[in-house]
């Protein structure tokens, strides 16, 4: 997802989860395939290298676990922790956060990306 008019209206009418270290905003968009987006909050401490880290870090996550869910949604990741944070934690939130808001094919938990590094 890069259309600004995509995040925009995800902040608008999306729906959020809220989690410890990401929320998750999530809105039906109509199509075939679910997609993905990720923006990092402005905190103080946090240099344009850790955002871009955040980031990284969320596409990853997202890429991987974007078999696992149903088709037809926008999802945003807002990553709001500047504390260092490894991939295991973020995509173990995002799991659960799919969860929690019903956008996945099957809802075990631990299914998708076993392979945590």
């Amino acid at each position: 997802m890069t259309e600004a008019a995509a995040f925009q209206a995800l902040f608008r009418y999306g729906r959020c989860v809220t989690g410890q270290r990401l929320d998750l905003r999530y809105r039906a968009n109509g199509r075939e395939t679910s997609r993905g987006g990720v923006t990092v909050r402005r905190l103080p401490g946090l240099t344009s290298v850790g955002r871009h880290r955040l980031i990284r870090l969320g596409r990853e996550a997202f890429r991987r676990q974007r078999a696992a869910l149903r088709p037809g949604w926008d999802l945003l990741l807002v990553m709001k922790s500047a504390a260092s944070v490894a991939y295991r934690d973020v995509a173990a939130e995002l799991r659960g956060l799919t969860v929690k808001a019903g956008l996945t094919r099957d809802t075990t938990p631990g299914l998708v990306d076993n392979n945590l590094s």
